[in-house]
């Protein structure tokens, strides 16, 4: 036990944490649109690339992926 987490650290913490629950909701719900706001909050694509570049890339890996994604609406 090392004690409470510093509210600092919880903060940085939660928009990773948030991140990877909207890919749960995105996953759960075939939603596609989910998937491009994933993408887009996602801080490493953020980061390098901007909303249509990020745009592009979800449409190119969701074409790539079509076969496992049938159920993507």
């Amino acid at each position: 036990m090392v004690g409470d987490l510093p509210s600092h650290l919880a903060g940085l913490m939660m928009t990773n944490i948030n991140v990877l629950t909207l890919k749960d909701v995105a996953i759960l719900t075939s939603k596609k649109a989910f998937v491009y706001h994933v993408e887009l909050m996602e801080r490493f694509t953020d980061a390098e690339l901007n909303l249509d570049q990020t745009w592009r890339m979800v449409d190119k890996l969701l074409e790539g992926h079509s076969s496992c994604l049938s159920e993507l609406r």
